[in-house]
C-alpha cells in the first residue's frame, strides 16, 4: 500500500480572516519529501472549533513542497 500524504497549514491572511492552505494527496514523494498542487482555502472557521465550510472559496495557490 502505497502512503497518501494530507499536509493542512492554518494562517491568517492581512485582515485576520483564517486561511487554509491544502495539499491534499502528495503524488511525487522522494528523499522525505513530497510535492503537489497547493490549494488555497478561504472562508472556512479556526481549528478550534466544529468545521464550517459555508462560503468557502478554494483557488489554486501553486505546488506545495
Amino acid at each position: 500500500m502505497a502512503a497518501q500524504f494530507f499536509a493542512v497549514p492554518y494562517t491568517y491572511d492581512s485582515t485576520g480572516k483564517p486561511t487554509w492552505y491544502v495539499m491534499s494527496s502528495c503524488p511525487i514523494v522522494t528523499a522525505g519529501s513530497c510535492t503537489g498542487e497547493l490549494y488555497k482555502v478561504t472562508g472556512g472557521t479556526a481549528p478550534s472549533v466544529p468545521w464550517n465550510g459555508a462560503g468557502k472559496v478554494v483557488s489554486s495557490a501553486g505546488s506545495g513542497r
